[in-house]
């Protein structure tokens, strides 16, 4: 089901839609996780494609526009980090972890001083109000992305955002 382009489509199979950024990212993830067990290189090649497709369609300011659902760039792309940075450390391939970085910082200079993040949800409408999987899909994305970096300035981000949800819904 890869696309020629390297990515997967959003949407049902059979719909025939463009390849979209978050679910190649998925995509991705267990891709990497087959070839781990099963050590079958064509898992990896599938990875490597979707990878570099990932790259090229990045927008210059770090985010993913375009080639993303409804043509909208969001926070949550913090979860398409990892895998890039997870196949860096398969491949060596630098512009995978530059292209993480590129997004991380992104995605933090979205974040307001009380946690929040500005374009969380995958609507334009329900912004003010993103659903909950989207934020934590932005929390975990900066925390397993600054884990697998070694840097905790990108935790300290998921943890800014994560508290307030914590101190509201389990206090």
């Amino acid at each position: 089901l890869q696309r020629a382009d390297g990515g997967w489509q959003g949407g049902r199979v059979g719909e025939d839609r463009a390849s979209v950024v978050f679910n190649t990212a998925q995509v991705l993830r267990g891709l990497l996780a087959a070839h781990a067990r099963a050590h079958d290189r064509r898992y990896l090649d599938a990875a490597v494609r979707a990878g570099a497709w990932i790259v090229s369609v990045q927008e210059a300011d770090g985010s993913w526009k375009r080639n993303n659902f409804m043509g909208e760039a969001r926070v949550y792309d913090s979860y398409v980090d990892a895998p890039l940075l997870l196949l860096h450390a398969v491949t060596g391939k630098v512009a995978l972890r530059q292209a993480a970085l590129r997004n991380l910082h992104w995605v933090v200079a979205r974040q307001r001083p009380n946690g929040w993040f500005a374009d969380a949800d995958n609507t334009v409408k329900h912004n003010d109000r993103p659903i909950i999987h989207t934020i934590a899909y932005t929390i975990d994305g900066l925390a397993e992305s600054g884990a697998l970096l070694g840097d905790v300035k990108w935790v300290d981000h998921a943890h800014r955002a994560a508290q307030p949800l914590r101190d509201r819904f389990l206090h």
